[in-house]
């Protein structure tokens, strides 16, 4: 789900707003790659060595504790990124958790 901030509240992107956003970028970006002659084949393989996901802090927290996070990451070996806000917000929180015992 994408979500975007308006007045401090998150709304929902309706479905076929983000299609057609994913739509508008693909074209746009396919412009721009044949515009410096880069090949398809030479952009794919870069994708696929770059391939990964974006965490927040729930889904590292899942992993720290051992739950299907940890699995999918440590079974598929995929590369996991993370904010430093995100970092410091699991720091908190396992710092905490401990402490209460």
């Amino acid at each position: 789900m994408i979500r975007f901030a308006s007045y401090g509240k998150f709304c929902k992107i309706p479905d076929e707003l983000r299609r057609e956003l994913a739509v508008v970028l693909g074209r746009h970006f396919s412009k721009l790659v044949s515009r410096h002659g880069i090949a398809e084949r030479q952009t794919k393989k870069d994708f696929e060595d770059h391939a990964g996901v974006v965490a927040d802090a729930n889904v590292l927290l899942s992993a720290i504790v051992g739950k299907s996070a940890l699995r999918v990451f440590a079974e598929f070996a995929i590369q996991v990124h993370a904010s430093q806000f995100n970092a410091d917000e699991v720091t908190f929180r396992s710092i905490t958790a401990t402490s209460k015992g």
